[in-house]
């Protein structure tokens, strides 16, 4: 005789079950409990293996005072958390696994205040990046205009990070490009007009082709160049003259 699993039910899931067998004949009752006992186990085992947690997780928050770092820990773990099914109890209790260092230490003296998911991440949020004043948000926006070596990706993603901070419908996007405009840099202004872009991609994609022109120029003007030399007898062989060179007595390398 095989050996019988021990099978594990809600109360719920006992009271469907006695209802079932109320309905079935005296002759089959035994046949029927196993088989709705088995089914029953199914059920209980499906919704076991539903249930998730942190511990695949991967994100982890050290507690540095930085809007993008909260912003993207938060963004990462609510994601996580949706896609493993992960109930909100059981995501509050497993929060202290992804906090390291000073917020690890942070979390256990106000764990006890966050009694539900969204409070937990309202605190997180208040601590370690409060919401800053439009004004400031400004003050920042004009800090600093795009460097020299500095991508237009970088430069109008940080940027553009700084506009989602401000009030919702503070600046719609066309607003936003006359206050970005100005601060690129002066070569990629020379090349493109204010009027010829409509959107953020539309910039995104002139400067991209602007750059890769640019760096092919940059590249061109120190590969050395192959010209002619004359001289004084008639005979003439090409040499290699590097662009910053002196153009009056070069010492060059002849080759035949």
């Amino acid at each position: 005789m095989s050996e019988k699993a021990n099978i594990v039910m809600s109360d719920e899931q006992l009271i469907q079950l006695i209802e079932a067998l109320g309905r079935t004949s005296q002759v089959n009752t035994e046949e029927s409990f196993e088989r709705l006992a088995q089914s029953f186990a199914s059920l209980s085992t499906a919704d076991n293996m539903q249930r998730g947690s942190f511990v695949k997780c991967t994100a982890r928050f050290n507690g540095v005072r930085q809007y993008e770092q909260v912003e993207e820990f938060i963004n990462t773990i609510s994601i996580f958390k949706k896609i493993e099914n992960i109930s909100d109890t059981d995501a509050l209790d497993g929060l202290g696994l992804l906090l390291m260092g000073q917020a690890s230490i942070w979390w256990q003296g106000v764990k006890t205040e966050a009694d539900t998911w969204e409070t937990a991440l309202k605190l997180i949020r208040q601590t370690y990046a409060p919401k800053k004043q439009p004004h400031e948000i400004y003050t920042e926006i004009f800090a600093s205009r795009q460097g020299a070596k500095e991508s237009i990706d970088s430069f109008l993603c940080s940027k553009r990070a700084l506009f989602a901070q401000l009030p919702d419908k503070r600046h719609n996007e066309e607003e936003q490009l006359d206050l970005v405009f100005g601060l690129l840099n002066t070569k990629l202004k020379r090349n493109i007009q204010r009027s010829d872009v409509t959107t953020f991609s539309e910039l995104l994609s002139k400067g991209r082709h602007f750059e890769i022109f640019d760096k092919e120029e940059d590249f061109r003007k120190i590969i050395p160049k192959k010209v002619f030399f004359f001289a004084q007898n008639g005979d003439t062989r090409k040499m290699n003259v590097g662009k910053c060179w002196p153009k009056k007595k070069t010492a060059a390398r002849i080759t035949k």
